[in-house]
């Protein structure tokens, strides 16, 4: 430990302890008060290089009470664990403190979780304080908006049609709402798809949404049409054969999209698209993406309120794609477990770190934030090399309906 640990560690042991931290950017100091004011524990006094600020010591005693430290847990070279404890709630935290080895007292990172003494050892983390209701929509709204966005893509398309592949799921039974509700039942085309390793509850429940909102439908089985492909390679796995599947689904639904008329809908949820839970060219290669802003917390908000039945919305999530299969099984994870981790770093914005501070476990938000990060390249268009002065996709770009029809100038 070098001397300027071992000054803070000693000085700190049975004593109230206020840490002081120097931050490099007004930003880093906004972030981290804003982290201090939606905490339980506040504690820190802290001083920009620009402009001394100093947060409300008598405030921050009034609602948390003082810490002190009640152990040295941890001391290395650079590094300090603490037990600290709340006078006035009786808690128990860890702090870990990384500590600058050129300058006295100064603490260059610090984390503070509450301690579980069952397992005084390892991480500490605290439970996260659910925030699923801070993703709730205003329902109708939500409606309005989407069947207007459907309406209006298709018209300026030059349309007045859809083509929709029914899974029996609740996803793409909420587009199917969505749909009808925008263009009327008449004029949206439902397509099932099975695989012969399809569950006869998937096609029983898409024959709900059939009959509810009275659609004309297809039934397109894909087993003839996929299996020649899939008997070449003995050892594919199902991850490849769940792939093929989508992918002739898609196939099926741009021939009906040509003879019907009409554009191809998604069925997509932002979760998925964020996760990259999709496949290039198979549920993601579609005209429209109807509800791809809705996280699937959302989704189930929604379909209750249009009226999505029973049997659709209380059944585990599953792409149908080999038996017995489930997304969440097959993720590793919730679905409402995400949409929380996803919200605070998408919609909110939030650091994988201070997404930590709120009590997620760190190794699934960084693995959730990895996965985003490395399935980005499903979410755009392929890149175009630049060779000219007007390349597509740099230089030469317009809104998707800029000119409507084909032929129109």
């Amino acid at each position: 430990m070098n001397d300027n640990a071992k000054q803070i560690a000693a000085s700190a042991a049975g004593r109230r302890f206020i840490a002081q931290m120097k931050f490099y950017n007004a930003a880093d100091f906004k972030r981290l008060r804003q982290f201090l004011h939606s905490s339980y524990y506040d504690l820190i006094l802290m001083e920009h290089p620009v402009e001394r600020r100093l947060l409300d010591l008598k405030t921050t005693q009034k609602l948390h009470g003082r810490l002190k430290v009640a152990e040295i847990e941890k001391a290395d070279e650079y590094a300090i664990d603490l037990i600290m404890e709340s006078e006035r709630r009786g808690a128990r935290l860890r702090m870990s403190m990384v500590v600058s080895e050129h300058y006295p007292h100064q603490i260059l990172h610090y984390s503070l979780l509450p301690l579980d003494d069952s397992r005084r050892t390892g991480a500490a983390m605290r439970q996260p304080t659910p925030i699923l209701d801070r993703l709730n929509i205003n329902a109708e709204l939500t409606t309005r908006i989407l069947t207007g966005f459907i309406r209006d893509s298709i018209t300026k398309a030059g349309m007045s049609r859809a083509v929709i592949g029914l899974s029996g799921g609740i996803d793409s039974a909420l587009s199917a709402y969505l749909c009808a509700r925008a263009l009327g039942s008449e004029n949206v085309l439902a397509l099932r798809m099975p695989y012969e390793t399809s569950s006869p509850e998937s096609l029983a429940d898409a024959e709900l949404v059939i009959e509810d909102l009275g659609l004309p439908h297809l039934t397109v089985p894909i087993t003839e049409l996929v299996d020649p492909l899939i008997n070449c390679f003995p050892d594919m796995s199902n991850l490849r054969r769940g792939n093929i599947m989508a992918r002739m689904r898609m196939i099926a639904l741009y021939d009906q999209s040509m003879a019907w008329g009409g554009l191809v809908m998604g069925t997509s949820n932002k979760t998925e698209f964020l996760l990259g839970y999709s496949t290039i060219y198979g549920d993601s290669g579609v005209a429209l993406h109807p509800i791809a802003d809705l996280y699937k917390y959302q989704v189930r908000q929604l379909a209750r309120h249009l009226g999505v039945p029973p049997a659709i919305l209380n059944k585990p999530p599953s792409a149908d794609l080999w038996v017995g299969q489930t997304d969440e099984d097959e993720l590793g994870f919730t679905y409402d477990a995400a949409d929380q981790v996803l919200f605070l770093l998408v919609d909110e914005r939030y650091t994988v770190a201070e997404v930590a501070a709120e009590g997620f476990d760190r190794d699934f938000v960084d693995g959730i934030w990895e996965r985003v990060k490395a399935n980005h390249y499903k979410r755009t268009m392929p890149n175009v090399a630049k060779i000219s002065k007007r390349s597509i996709g740099h230089d030469f770009l317009y809104l998707r309906d800029y000119t409507g029809r084909a032929g129109r100038v």
